[in-house]
């Protein structure tokens, strides 16, 4: 799947081929506010016991980590959605399933928590000097949150 990115309007646009890209181009209102993006999703895991895990990368190329040690819930989908902005480059574009972190970043919901703040601040900083857009997405479409639920155990990290 290729992306294509209004950087005017922020709208996102998905092709097959490059000859849908070409044929799109071609008969687009304002081609040269079309520029090349990528998708990236990202999911966190709290601890269950064991372990505590995060996914996050392309549909095609997600990256997963295991930590042994309890985290909450809510920190580690931060600290996933932060690994996406990480690698994403400049107008790209990031998918996660928690409504807490797109909501605290939109300044929707107040970030009451102090560990927490932490996280919002360095995703914020990012978003910012890269021109990311991020959107919310059920967790059916999360690739990351797919990957992440298929993982048992160290050995099957990358």
């Amino acid at each position: 799947m290729k992306y294509l990115k209004d950087v005017i309007t922020k709208k996102i646009f998905s092709f097959n081929t490059l000859e849908e890209i070409k044929k799109f181009s071609d008969e687009y209102e304002n081609p040269n506010d079309l520029i090349d993006c990528n998708i990236f999703y990202s999911d966190g895991s709290g601890f269950n016991g064991r372990v505590s895990k995060i996914c996050y990368g392309t549909e095609k190329h997600l990256r997963a980590k295991i930590f042994h040690r309890e985290i909450t819930n809510n920190e580690v989908e931060y600290m996933a959605f932060l690994e996406a902005l990480k690698i994403a480059k400049i107008f790209d574009h990031v998918r996660a399933d928690s409504q807490l972190v797109i909501n605290q970043i939109n300044k929707k919901w107040a970030c009451n928590k102090e560990h927490l703040k932490v996280y919002l601040l360095h995703c914020r900083k990012l978003i910012s000097s890269k021109s990311l857009t991020i959107e919310w997405i059920n967790r059916e479409k999360n690739f990351a949150g797919i990957k992440l639920d298929k993982i048992k155990g160290v050995e099957e990290i990358e």
